[in-house]
């Protein structure tokens, strides 16, 4: 510290991100956001992109979306762009375009504030649960220190049951796992209308591998 190789601080330039720990917030230097906001100046109205540029823009995207909270659901779909494109070039299609568009907007959000650790950072579930879904409905169950338990169940429409995929309907248009998928979202929609969850950690336990690989990784590769 005397000679000048280290430094307390509160603010810091750490593997190109500059984190305040008295604000506890995380954002980009102001030449990555430009490097990012060109990156999507150079996808603008492109309908095909090379394969290797693709998967290059998906590294950059990885990277600032570790700070973007909502972003992670989209490589699902950045991804199927690379399993439908050719030996050279991914296929920049309208599904697709508007995912980038919606990246974009997330992204331009680092821009305007910086984002809260507690945003990203899992800790200590304040809410633990567990939901399952079926062919008839969802539901499920939740717990919170000192309070009661908390059940919940929805019958799903007739029209999303005739659409679910089964021996007797194999041309249905809905998975199982679409429904597990379903519950987990109301899951978190109905803990959240019983208690305060802004930043905090929830936890919720399923059966269901695609479900849980979407509620923890957030995309499907």
């Amino acid at each position: 510290l005397l000679s000048g190789d280290g430094a307390w601080g509160t603010r810091k330039l750490i593997l190109g991100w500059i984190i305040d720990t008295l604000s506890k917030t995380l954002k980009l230097p102001d030449h990555r956001k430009q490097q990012i906001a060109s990156l999507f100046d150079d996808l603008r109205g492109k309908r095909r992109v090379g394969k290797k540029k693709w998967e290059k823009i998906l590294g950059e995207l990885r990277f600032v979306s570790m700070a973007i909270p909502g972003s992670a659901g989209l490589f699902s779909v950045f991804q199927h762009g690379l399993k439908h494109a050719d030996k050279h070039r991914v296929k920049v299609s309208l599904h697709l375009r508007r995912h980038i568009d919606d990246f974009e907007r997330l992204a331009a959000s680092l821009g305007e504030r910086p984002t809260r650790l507690a945003e990203i950072v899992p800790e200590h579930p304040i809410v633990i649960g567990a939901c399952d879904a079926a062919k008839p409905g969802m539901g499920g169950v939740f717990f919170a220190p000192g309070e009661a338990p908390v059940l919940w169940r929805q019958r799903f429409p007739p029209a999303i049951q005739d659409a679910l995929v089964s021996f007797d309907n194999p041309s249905g248009t809905i998975t199982n796992s679409d429904l597990e998928q379903a519950d987990v979202l109301a899951q978190a929609s109905v803990v959240q209308q019983h208690y305060k969850i802004r930043e905090k950690t929830i936890s919720t336990l399923s059966d269901n591998t695609p479900a849980v690989s979407r509620f923890c990784k957030g995309s499907n590769t």
